[in-house]
């Protein structure tokens, strides 16, 4: 499986089309404003406490059983229930959700087939990779750029929600 760390978006695009599973989508989570606070996170010291990233990509699967998340870069199960995934990792029986937290949902076919990123938000103004990039080449096949994917006021592309919104429409029954 494809996986290197801070290329999310890249690791669930080669999940989605490994995967090609009918009616899993891929949630893009980002923020209005700065960053949306993580919990249960790898990068993180421990799990009760924060990362905080100005987006971050996951893979979402319908089954029987319910909704399951799958995230690389979670210490929860890499599949888990959503209304585990996002109890734990925004910590919503806690803290109230931040109204500036959004949800980008994109059907995962849509995306293997259109998804596009020159990797160019990985480097400096100076040309200075912020982290080493993966070992595969950049996914420049599609017309639907990263930059597009990550921001807040493209209501055109997927189904853009505020985090709370989202969470409610997770079936949490199953």
């Amino acid at each position: 499986m494809h996986y290197h760390p801070y290329y999310c978006e890249e690791n669930i695009w080669h999940l989605a089309k490994t995967l090609n599973r009918s009616g899993a989508v891929v949630l893009y989570v980002l923020n209005k404003k700065d960053y949306s606070k993580f919990y249960w996170q790898k990068t993180s010291l421990s799990a009760t406490l924060p990362v905080f990233w100005d987006y971050h990509v996951l893979y979402a699967a319908p089954l029987k059983s319910g909704l399951r998340i799958l995230d690389f870069d979670t210490r929860l199960p890499f599949s888990s229930s959503a209304k585990l995934y996002f109890n734990l990792t925004f910590n919503l029986e806690k803290e109230t959700p931040d109204p500036n937290c959004l949800v980008r949902v994109i059907s995962a076919a849509e995306y293997v087939q259109h998804f596009f990123s020159a990797r160019s938000h990985m480097h400096t103004s100076a040309g200075v990779s912020l982290s080493p990039p993966p070992p595969w080449a950049p996914i420049t096949e599609g017309d639907l750029f990263f930059s597009t994917l990550i921001d807040p006021k493209n209501e055109a592309v997927g189904n853009l929600m505020d985090l709370a919104s989202f969470y409610q429409s997770i079936d949490l029954n199953k």
